[in-house]
């Protein structure tokens, strides 16, 4: 129903004020449509996070990083050695 009244609203400009003001409405009013239906895909607001992570290590650097924990005194050298065997068997 709207298309038509804006159809039958831009024929009544064209009449009145030449094809160059049709032209100009036509350019304003597909401008004006793509922009909404251009701004209803942003999601609502809602914001997205694109970044990807790397939770994998490698052996070699959770060695690295047990190491570490153990000469800090985080850890007790049992715990050292039980830990440090898991990573050796995986």
């Amino acid at each position: 129903m709207a298309v038509f009244f804006h159809a039958r609203l831009l024929l009544r400009i064209s009449a009145k004020r030449g094809q160059s003001m049709l032209g100009r409405v036509l350019i304003i009013g597909i401008s004006l449509s793509s922009l909404l239906m251009l701004a209803a895909c942003g999601g609502g607001g809602a914001s997205q996070d694109t970044t990807v992570r790397n939770t994998t290590v490698s052996k070699g650097q959770a060695l690295i990083d047990l190491k570490n924990a153990y000469d800090s005194g985080a850890m007790s050298k049992d715990e050292y050695e039980e830990e440090r065997d898991k990573i050796l068997d995986e």
